[in-house]
């Protein structure tokens, strides 16, 4: 509670310097949305919001988090704070975001159009955006929208760390999916993704109840027990990542966390 309040506190205080900020808007001024979690300020400076991640173009609730990124952002006034590591491999900046509104990261993902997305060293507000995605959850928001699937699916077995070096073994990362249900389910178009929205969609099949499907990262030939996701490089993340399961109409499954 205390460092909730702080945390209020802080964004007041923020909120209070935009009389001065306004006087110096060239250079916090944001001329561009790129999609749910980056935009570009009018110095040509690219921000990535630091400890969030929203679907990326092509994939579902994309436009809804570019749209909504936009609403809060587009031509505002913002403060940008930053944490320990200020850039990304793609040279962006890595910032907290704020307008008079309040604390963007936090904003998009308490409404379900971004996950929250732990990356070290970067956790100065990580408790707050964990419980921004709760309340998500709690309320089945969008990306967190419940299956009529989620207690027929379960993952049995899960290989994120391959032997020897990752990248000369992507089928050493492999999951195993049951079906734990007394019915048949037609997994055809069911994805699933990674934290950082690597897509695997399912192929036509059918899951017997009792049945398993061992999904690889990797190259291979499909069959009614092995499928491959044909991705060149592994996906899973050795230090902690999350598969988060849907199903054709693009509700939540179910999620594995390690």
């Amino acid at each position: 509670m205390k460092k909730r309040i702080q945390f209020v506190l802080s964004v007041f205080i923020l909120i209070l310097s935009f009389s001065f900020l306004s006087c110096q808007a060239s250079s916090r001024i944001v001329t561009q949305v790129v999609d749910g979690d980056t935009i570009v300020i009018n110095d040509g400076t690219r921000i990535r919001y630091i400890g969030i991640n929203s679907p990326e173009k092509g994939q579902k609730y994309y436009s809804e988090a570019k749209e909504l990124n936009r609403q809060l952002v587009q031509g505002k006034t913002i403060l940008l704070e930053y944490d320990e590591s200020q850039f990304d491999s793609f040279g962006r900046t890595l910032a907290y975001v704020f307008t008079e509104e309040g604390f963007v990261n936090e904003l998009i993902v308490k409404s379900g159009l971004a996950m929250e997305f732990y990356r070290s060293p970067n956790g100065k507000y990580r408790k707050i955006l964990k419980r921004a995605e709760q309340e998500a959850r709690r309320q089945g928001l969008n990306l967190f929208k419940p299956s009529t699937y989620k207690s027929s699916l379960a993952i049995h077995d899960f290989n994120y760390d391959a032997e020897g070096d990752d990248n000369d073994n992507v089928n050493g990362e492999w999951v195993v999916i049951g079906n734990v249900s007394s019915t048949p389910i037609h997994v055809s178009n069911f994805y699933f993704y990674d934290e950082s929205f690597h897509r695997y969609v399912f192929p036509e099949m059918i899951l017997e109840p009792g049945k398993n499907i061992k999904i690889f990262s990797g190259s291979g030939e499909d069959t009614d027990q092995f499928l491959f996701a044909n991705f060149a490089k592994p996906i899973w993340n050795n230090s902690g990542d999350t598969l988060y399961l849907y199903d054709f109409l693009h509700r939540l499954v179910l999620e594995e966390s390690y």
